[in-house]
């Protein structure tokens, strides 16, 4: 039988997006991820797989909620237009952080696989 995680796994998601949003996948060590998720590396190895997949997971959480942010920005205003003001004043406030998305298009935009 499998024993359970002994650490949130959302938690550590949410600690590699941070690594992966300031360094970029290539700029990201195994031991910057293991230092921040503050976990083994064995179970970084065992619940995300290797480092892409890790990346992957943490692409995908992050896209996920950046979406949820967004939409519930966009309709917490009565009016549309309010609404995509709203929107835009959260994209600039939010600027001053590292996008995961801007970092993927930049490292992986070009490549054929």
């Amino acid at each position: 039988m499998a024993r359970s995680k002994e650490f949130d796994v959302e938690q550590a998601l949410d600690a590699a997006i941070a690594v992966f949003r300031e360094h970029g996948y290539e700029g990201t060590s195994a031991a910057m991820l293991v230092g921040s998720m503050k976990i083994g590396r064995q179970s970084v190895y065992d619940t995300f797989g290797n480092k892409w997949e890790l990346y992957l997971a943490a692409l995908r959480r992050y896209g996920s909620a950046e979406a949820r942010a967004h939409i519930a920005t966009l309709t917490r205003k009565a009016r549309a237009v309010d609404g995509i003001k709203a929107a835009v004043g959260r994209v600039v406030r939010e600027a001053r952080q590292a996008c995961l998305g801007v970092h993927s298009i930049c490292e992986f935009g070009n490549r054929r696989n």
